[in-house]
């Protein structure tokens, strides 16, 4: 399931998404990007996005 960067909830998903990931990975001994990085680097740039310092 999917919403557009749009979507009021957007940034909250990514975020969550990503540490959901980066726990799993965690989990099983692999070194991980800082979750608040990852979300940073996808966003910027994006048109319209909103960033995390804004939201």
């Amino acid at each position: 399931q999917g919403v557009t960067f749009r979507h009021p909830n957007s940034s909250e998903f990514l975020s969550r998404d990503i540490a959901n990931v980066n726990k799993f990975f965690e989990s099983r001994k692999v070194k991980v990007k800082n979750s608040s990085s990852l979300v940073k680097e996808i966003v910027e740039g994006m048109p319209g996005a909103v960033s995390q310092d804004s939201a």
